[in-house]
C-alpha cells in the first residue's frame, strides 16, 4: 500500500475515534470493519486512535508483542482501504 493511501486512511481511523467523521460512507465503511474485530484488536484500535497511546504501552497492556502489535494495525487500514476502494472513496492501487 502506498503511504498516501495509508496515511489517508490512518487519519480517516482517527477522526471516526474522534467522532470527527462527517463523511457518512466513511463513518460506515469504519464501523463495518470494527464490527469484525476481534475484542483485543477492537481493544487496541481504542487504545491507538482514541486514546493515542504509545506503541508500548498498548503492547504492554494487551500483552501483545510489538510484531503482533504492527501486523493488527496493518491488518486494520488494509480492510478499511479494500473496503474505501469499493466504496469509491480512494483509487485503488
Amino acid at each position: 500500500m502506498r503511504k498516501g493511501i495509508r496515511h489517508e486512511i490512518e487519519a480517516r481511523l482517527y477522526k471516526y475515534a474522534a467522532s470527527q467523521e462527517e463523511n457518512k460512507t466513511w463513518q460506515e465503511t469504519i464501523a463495518a470493519e470494527l464490527k469484525k474485530l476481534q475484542p483485543q484488536q477492537l481493544q487496541l484500535f481504542e487504545l491507538r486512535y482514541k486514546e493515542k497511546k504509545s506503541e508500548r504501552e498498548i503492547c504492554r497492556k494487551l500483552h501483545i508483542e510489538r510484531s503482533t502489535y504492527y501486523s493488527w494495525i496493518s491488518d486494520i487500514v488494509q480492510d478499511v482501504a479494500i473496503l474505501a476502494a469499493y466504496h469509491k472513496l480512494i483509487k485503488p492501487e
